[in-house]
This record gives C-alpha cells, structure tokens and sequence, in this order.
C-alpha cells in the first residue's frame, strides 16, 4: 500500500524509540529534580525581587551546618551567607550540633 502523507514523513521505528527515549529521559530528569528538591529544600527557594533574586538564609546557631527552617532571612543569590547562616535548611535541634 502507498499512502500519501503529502509532506510529512511516516513515524518508523527508530522515530519511535527516539520519542520513548526522549519520555524516558524527561520523566527521569523530573524524578531527579523532585530528589534535589526534597534533599535541598533551601537551595530550591528563589524569589524575585526589584533588587533581582533573593534566596533564603537558614539561621545555624550551633554551626553544623544545617539552618532552621523558622529562622531566616533573605539574601541575595550567588553571595556568602553571613556568619551564623546557611543555606542548607533542616536542623531539627538548632542547639545541639550532632543533630
């Protein structure tokens, strides 16, 4: 049989394993991300202002590492965290640094 698909070109087999890869990769990126997102919550939280992105700064009082998730304030992306902050969220005893 001879279709005319004008000038469209038929799907084949290997146009059809591209698009299922193309799914598989972009379903596995998404994955990916909502991992990162999960892990980092703090490094995920980005907002926009008129003095351009801002992001959240944890409040790390016994130094490791880890911000509590109550205590932050705003600084802008890509500076150092002033001493004292972090932008790692998810101190669970922000007076104990072993946990």
């Amino acid at each position: 049989m001879n279709y005319n698909y004008g000038n469209k070109t038929p799907i084949t087999k290997s146009g059809i394993k591209k698009i299922i890869n193309f799914f598989i990769f972009g379903v596995a990126f998404l994955f990916l991300l909502f991992i990162l997102i999960k892990l980092f919550p703090g490094l995920i939280k980005i907002v926009q202002s008129q003095g351009g992105f801002q992001c959240y700064f944890y409040r790390d009082a016994d130094g490791d590492g880890r911000g509590n998730p109550e205590k932050w304030i705003l600084g802008k992306v890509g500076e150092e965290p002033p001493i004292g902050y972090t932008v790692v969220v998810g101190d669970c005893d922000d007076n104990n640094p072993n946990k």
